[in-house]
């Protein structure tokens, strides 16, 4: 059972940023998110992103299995 999480001082501005946020790490431009937010301005839209944004590669590696003895 999961412990009841309470948050305080949040308002819809977080969790706008929080959806931002979520999409530019899923991949989306950053034009996509200001169309998406209604911003007439990408600047706009770069205000409300939060966190570091890590760089990520398009290679995927496959891990290998552990062989049974």
């Amino acid at each position: 059972m999961r412990a009841l999480v309470r948050v305080k001082d949040a308002h819809f501005h977080d969790l706008h940023a929080k959806a931002l946020s979520d999409g530019r790490r899923h991949g989306l431009s950053i034009e996509a998110l200001a169309d998406a937010a209604a911003h007439a301005s990408v600047t706009t839209t770069e205000g409300y992103l939060r966190g570091r944004q890590v760089k990520t590669s398009a290679l995927s590696l496959a891990m290998p299995s552990k062989k049974a003895v």
